[in-house]
């Protein structure tokens, strides 16, 4: 059993589903989901639609600002000023804005529900944007087959990609989480390559 099977196992086992040799499947906005080989993406989404804006605000708040703790004290998220890049997360049917603010002592990112004007729009599914962040792909490649979406302000754009790029989210977790990601997103590249 692959680790992604094994984790999928315990999300059906924690939501209460059972397998019986049934192919259950789950419907959503963006099509069905088979519990089998998508549990995890079932309880997120589980998890983004039922719980409330601002605790999920405030949970990705304070991950993005921890994660882009480094960017944000050099000033390298200065990009951002007066800006607001719109991030839809396709199969969990969730879409916010990011922001800087910095109104505070230092700048931080803020997150918003209220989506009225952004800049840019980054649009894509939860894995591509998992994998995107562990740079196990370039966004360059998930856009040139379609995957990722990208509208508004290029110059934006272009600042928005090379931080991701950049970036080495792993070094902002803890070892267990970093092990844990890093696995579950070696298969999630190995299925995904497998179908380009």
């Amino acid at each position: 059993m692959s680790y992604l099977q094994s984790i999928n196992h315990k999300v059906i086992a924690a939501l209460g589903l059972k397998e019986n040799g049934l192919n259950k499947t789950a419907d959503f906005k963006d099509g069905a989901i088979d519990l089998k080989t998508g549990a995890l993406a079932f309880a997120l989404i589980k998890i983004s639609r039922h719980t409330p804006k601002p605790i999920l605000a405030a949970v990705l708040q304070m991950v993005l600002n921890h994660i882009f703790r480094q960017p944000l004290q050099a000033g390298d998220m200065n990009f951002l000023q007066n800006k607001a890049v719109n991030i839809v997360v396709k199969d969990m049917d969730l879409q916010f804005s990011v922001s800087l603010d910095e109104q505070q002592r230092k700048p931080k990112l803020c997150i918003g529900f209220d989506i009225r004007k952004v800049d840019l729009t980054f649009s894509s599914h939860s894995d591509y944007f998992l994998l995107m962040a562990l740079n196990k792909i370039d966004p360059d490649t998930l856009f040139f087959q379609r995957k990722l979406s990208i509208k508004g302000d290029t110059d934006l754009g272009l600042y928005v990609k090379n931080l991701l790029a950049s970036l080495d989210v792993t070094q902002h977790l803890p070892a267990t989480i970093c092990q844990w990601i890093e696995r579950l997103a070696t298969e999630i590249y190995n299925k995904k390559m497998a179908s380009f």
